[in-house]
């Protein structure tokens, strides 16, 4: 699994958990275990910071200019 939050985020995070002493793969591997724990009650919670799905294949090709008769 790969996940690219963005620097900010990423960095902010960090600074969080770090007060926790946690690191972000363990916060993640826990909130993926309370997910199974409580999936309605953790969906519910979470959903409004889910963001928008990404157009998932490759972009499309760039067109080369007619080059006429």
């Amino acid at each position: 699994m790969t996940v690219r939050p963005t620097e900010q985020v990423k960095e902010q995070a960090s600074a969080m958990l770090d007060e926790h002493n946690l690191t972000v793969q363990a916060y993640l591997l826990a909130c993926l275990a309370e997910l199974l724990a409580e999936p309605e009650r953790r969906i519910r919670e979470v959903e409004p910071y889910v963001p928008p799905p990404k157009p998932s294949g490759r972009p499309p090709k760039k067109r080369k200019p007619d080059s006429g008769p």
